[in-house]
């Protein structure tokens, strides 16, 4: 059946409603009950993917008078912000030199996060507590890293000068960022709210509290120790990626073993953020690897390297694709049929497959159970 333009857009929106429910759960389950706030930082490139895009949706495609007016806290502060930490799923900063320059960005924050940590004031601890006193913290779920506080700083989206303008004692500080940022999100979430409830979709924001028992774990480190270790168990083709490959495992781990947990296997969320997540973490490491494993080559798994495919996952207009949508109930899954010619479930499966096989690859030697006996005598070890 040919699909008229209502038609099609009633299906984007209701894409739209069902993520902004999806990421309501994913803020409030990662900031509530008995996970830990660095996990929050999870949740803020996918904050950034679904804000981008359905903004930019609501604003071109749809006028109700509602979406011709969005001039949301979350845009007009931190516009900036949302595209850098959107481009966090892409592992790479698509706006200052792609993937290269998310090598380079990683490396500033190596190098600088020595300063974060130092004691704000006093000069004389400074210089006593300097060399025993840790400058990364590194977080676990089930012994997998999950996060780590280097990972934290491209998520908040600061950029090169804004790193190397930072002073001793300022990682403190970027706890009022997170506030702030997390409230301009959660009025731009009321808003997408307010504008798909006359068109018949509603957006839960205030969900029930998370039933799971995600037990968060933490080491510290001095980071060159750390990054050294790291060197020994991937060798990169640049001494300064580990701090990115680190980066890259982390996300893969979240969005392989975590993410499901809170959002569920039927999630189209969930779908896209794990797409997106094998997609451009396989193109990394084919650019920064010595040696490529045949799983990661380009034709070993062609779904996984579609073009049409990554578009439908990272947007929400269907664009070429409208065509495929179809009168199933499951319009999403339809499309990737249509795609693809793999059902979702196939398509998951093999995604699923696609990051466990980057963590593998990339977690030995790195599991906290490896880690703890190189942990910083000055840490905070849970």
């Amino acid at each position: 059946m040919k699909r008229t333009n209502p038609q099609i857009q009633a299906t984007e929106l209701k894409f739209i409603a069902e993520d902004a429910d999806d990421v309501v759960r994913l803020m409030l389950g990662l900031g509530r009950g008995g996970t830990h706030g660095m996990l929050f930082l999870i949740a803020l490139p996918i904050v950034g993917l679904f804000a981008e895009e359905s903004f930019n949706y609501l604003r071109a495609v749809h006028r109700s008078p509602l979406a011709e007016n969005i001039n949301n806290e979350l845009f007009d502060e931190f516009g900036r912000v949302v595209t850098k930490i959107r481009a966090r799923i892409k592992l790479m900063d698509d706006t200052d030199g792609g993937m290269i320059g998310l090598v380079d960005y990683m490396d500033l924050v190596r190098k600088r996060s020595k300063v974060l940590f130092k004691h704000p004031s006093n000069k004389f601890i400074q210089l006593l507590s300097g060399p025993f006193r840790p400058d990364l913290g590194i977080f676990f779920v089930n012994d997998r890293i999950i996060a780590t506080t280097h990972v934290a700083i491209p998520a908040f989206g600061f950029s090169r000068e804004q790193i190397q303008a930072f002073r001793p004692g300022g990682f403190n500080a970027l706890n009022s960022f997170t506030y702030e940022f997390a409230g301009a999100a959660g009025k731009y979430l009321a808003l997408v709210a307010a504008i798909m409830l006359p068109l018949g979709n509603s957006v839960c924001l205030d969900p029930p509290a998370l039933q799971t028992d995600i037990k968060v774990t933490n080491l510290d480190f001095i980071g060159n120790r750390f990054y050294k270790h790291r060197e020994k168990a991937v060798v990169p083709s640049e001494s300064c990626s580990v701090a990115a490959l680190t980066l890259l495992l982390s996300q893969t781990n979240s969005a392989c073993f975590l993410l499901p947990t809170i959002l569920g296997t039927g999630s189209n969320l969930l779908m896209r953020v794990q797409f997106l997540t094998a997609y451009h973490a396989s193109r990394t490491l084919r650019h920064v690897l010595c040696e490529i494993p045949s799983w990661l080559k380009e034709d070993a798994e062609p779904a996984l390297e579609h073009r049409a495919l990554r578009n439908t996952m990272a947007h929400y207009g269907l664009r070429g694709v409208a065509e495929y949508v179809v009168d199933t109930g499951t319009p999403f899954d339809a499309v990737i049929h249509s795609v693809s010619g793999i059902n979702r479930e196939q398509l998951a499966d093999l995604v699923f497959k696609r990051l466990e096989c980057i963590s593998e690859l990339l977690q030995p030697g790195l599991s906290k159970t490896e880690l703890y006996p190189k942990g910083a005598f000055l840490g905070d070890h849970t």
